[in-house]
């Protein structure tokens, strides 16, 4: 009866063996994740740096003729999106 009872018994190594595989699996998967979430996060902030550097040329400008200088205001805010789009972009990445 003994026998029976320990054959009944679940194969501790083997089941440790494979939950040990799944979690470097998902582990695998956390860190390709967070890589391209890295690289993502990367291509906007340049991308960010450009729009940046675009104001300041036409502010720039804004100096030096009044057309420009129209353009101006609604550049800044087009900025402001983009940047507030970003941030919400950065927050979701970092929140999982």
């Amino acid at each position: 009866m003994a026998h029976g009872y320990l054959t009944s018994q679940p194969d501790f190594p083997s089941e440790i063996s494979r939950l040990f595989l799944l979690q470097e699996e998902l582990i695998s998967k956390l860190e390709t994740d967070l890589e391209l979430a890295e690289t993502q996060l990367q291509l906007k902030e340049e991308e960010l740096e450009q729009w940046k550097k675009h104001v300041l040329r036409l502010n720039e400008l804004s100096f030096c003729s009044p057309i420009p200088g129209k353009l101006l205001g609604p550049l800044l805010l087009l900025l402001i999106i983009i940047a507030s789009w970003n941030a919400r972009i950065t927050d979701r990445y970092l929140d999982h």
